[in-house]
């Protein structure tokens, strides 16, 4: 018995260790790190199915495939005629889902104990210094790609800054760089907060945390600022927050902007710390023509067409070929927001359904943590709480999900939430 319990020991920590080396590919080589997670998915299967089988949230996600599998079915049967779109296409779709259903369910077991969770996002920030490497480069030293390795499975895109694209560094697109820049912050600054004595490492994580915000600002999105704003709001004093809001609001009216352009205008410092083009994406809404706003105009046309198939949806990969068939032969790849998607995708009742067990994690874990927000131990579930929540937030304008690396860092941050309610469910039930 004592040896099987060594064998067993030692197949979790090759199961654990796959799972933090996934952590650690996830932004730079994205194959590698599906490697090593389907290796800790494996053996977290064979260690714990029972388990697993039991979780009430099995049964959640096997109704919510059981929907998207019978909605695909139907789109690719019934509705191809319309939507354009080849079953291949169809259900391809279904791995944006079902596969990081399963992540969530295998991966509690890797992150069940506080220190699992602090050693997962020391991986994490680990994997993220090749992110601020390529900004860096693509910014600096105006080095760019794309480089490719392994037949074109590992991309760094590193595409030229021009015509008022931000920084994207790695990524594809500069908004998925803010998203994962400011998703990581408050996790970067709970580091720093806590570490050593050591001025070297306190040096580094100072250094890191600036490069942070310095290049989530300059990828020039607006979920990156909202990311930087949710992060400040939920991190600093409320008297520090009033001041900089304060600050920020009276900059923005007075349009201060071009008066400190005018008064340096032999001078590119400021264009390097708040890009032009990023203060104008801020002037472009007009109230005039606001049902001619891309995102309203994107809503509303989603929503005419959700209306039309609103029990099961059009299927996944089909919103692109409908909105241009509708709309003048304009291309949009999605909705612009994570629950819409999910309806036209899928029908409006697995929308509601996803949207009540989400709303139902984050808000249990609000209350968890913040309720007991005295015991300074819960900073880092904190800060935990803060990164799922600037990531779910910024699916709300932007849908960043379907990059690969953006969605399995959602569902690792949403299985980190499920393990820290768990886990002090269970210290109640043992005190209680």
């Amino acid at each position: 018995m004592y040896k099987k319990y060594l064998e067993l020991k030692d197949i979790f920590k090759i199961g654990q260790i796959s799972f933090y080396l996934g952590v650690f590919f996830l932004a730079s080589a994205l194959p590698i790190s599906l490697i090593f997670f389907l290796v800790s998915t494996a053996i977290s299967f064979n260690l714990n199915k029972f388990q697993i089988l039991k979780e009430k949230s099995s049964y959640f996600f096997l109704i919510c495939s059981f929907i998207m599998i019978l909605s695909s079915i139907n789109s690719s049967f019934k509705l191809q005629e319309i939507t354009e779109v080849n079953s291949l296409q169809i259900f391809a779709g279904l791995f944006n889902w079902i596969p990081q259903f399963i992540l969530f369910l295998t991966s509690q077991i890797y992150l069940v104990t506080s220190n699992q969770r602090k050693n997962t996002i020391k991986f994490l920030i680990a994997g993220t210094f090749p992110v601020i490497l390529s900004c860096i480069l693509q910014l600096v030293f105006k080095i760019h790609g794309p480089f490719e390795t392994l037949n074109g499975l590992i991309i760094w895109f590193q595409k030229p800054i021009t015509g008022g694209r931000g920084v994207s560094g790695l990524f594809s697109n500069q908004n998925y760089a803010g998203v994962w820049l400011t998703t990581l912050l408050p996790f970067t600054l709970f580091e720093l907060k806590n570490a050593d004595k050591i001025y070297l490492e306190k040096f580094t994580l100072i250094i890191t945390n600036l490069l942070i915000v310095f290049f989530a600002i300059r990828t020039n999105s607006r979920n990156a600022l909202l990311g930087l704003s949710i992060a400040s709001t939920m991190l600093i004093k409320l008297r520090v927050l009033l001041i900089f809001i304060t600050s920020l609001f009276s900059s923005i009216l007075l349009n201060i902007h071009k008066l400190i352009f005018n008064i340096f205008q032999d001078s590119n410092l400021l264009n390097i710390l708040i890009p032009d083009s990023l203060i104008s994406q801020f002037s472009v809404f007009n109230f005039n023509n606001f049902y001619e706003y891309p995102r309203i105009k994107i809503y509303s046309v989603t929503l005419a067409l959700i209306s039309e198939n609103p029990f099961l949806g059009w299927g996944p990969s089909t919103f692109s070929n409908l909105y241009r068939l509708n709309i003048n032969d304009k291309f949009h790849q999605h909705t612009h927001n994570i629950f819409l998607e999910l309806a036209f995708n899928f029908g409006i009742p697995l929308a509601i359904f996803m949207f009540v067990i989400l709303i139902k994690l984050l808000n249990d874990s609000f209350k968890l943590i913040y309720k007991n927000n005295k015991n300074k131990k819960l900073y880092f579930e904190k800060a935990w709480l803060i990164s799922s929540f600037i990531i779910i937030i910024c699916q709300l304008n932007d849908i960043t999900y379907f990059d690969g690396k953006i969605s399995l860092l959602i569902w690792i941050l949403l299985t980190g939430l499920k393990c820290i309610l768990n886990e002090n469910y269970k210290k109640l039930y043992i005190n209680g």
